[in-house]
């Protein structure tokens, strides 16, 4: 067991504690608390510390981590998602998709493959990206592949990829809804 600790916030500082924390199958933790994401290694020494504001003027607190495979990494920051390449040693900001329209983000679900990215919204809608083609691209777009909102009724309160990363899963209320 190791114990590592988030650094310091400046003092007086109105940031948030640690909202969420994901692991990498390459033995990295990923943990966000408000404007900051930080990157741990294996044991757990302090890799990285990443300004994860959103591109936008007053954009939210960062609150969502995932990891798309074992060095790409998804976090979420009011409607914007920003994903970054990373390693023991670097980081590089890979691409930055926007929700349309400009709406939360609620949920984030990355497909086993790490091709797709799925995020809930607060109106409703699920939002998807292909996060490969759009790394792979010249000019990435920041908008979704994506848009559903047929059959949800309420706010979603899961949202998760079946094992072949083919079907999207989201529970709202009392509906469960498989695309």
């Amino acid at each position: 067991m190791c114990i590592t600790q988030f650094p310091e916030r400046e003092e007086g500082s109105s940031e948030l504690a640690v909202q969420e924390v994901a692991c990498s199958s390459a033995g990295f933790v990923a943990a966000v608390s408000g404007r900051y994401l930080c990157v741990f290694g294996a044991g757990g020494e302090h890799l990285h510390t990443l300004s994860a504001e959103g591109k936008s003027a007053g954009s939210a607190p960062l609150q969502l981590v995932t990891w798309l495979d074992d060095s790409t990494l998804a976090a979420a920051c009011g409607h914007e998602v920003t994903v970054w390449s990373v390693s023991q040693e670097q980081y590089k900001e890979v691409v930055v998709f926007a929700a349309i329209p400009q709406v939360n983000i609620s949920l984030l679900a990355a497909s086993p493959n790490g091709q797709l990215l799925a995020a809930a919204c607060d109106n409703g809608m699920v939002q998807v990206w292909d996060i490969k083609q759009q790394q792979d691209s010249m000019q990435p777009s920041m908008d979704p592949i994506l848009k559903i909102s047929e059959g949800i009724e309420g706010k979603i309160e899961r949202l998760s990829w079946d094992c072949t990363s083919k079907l999207l899963a989201a529970a709202a209320g009392n509906d469960v809804l498989v695309w």
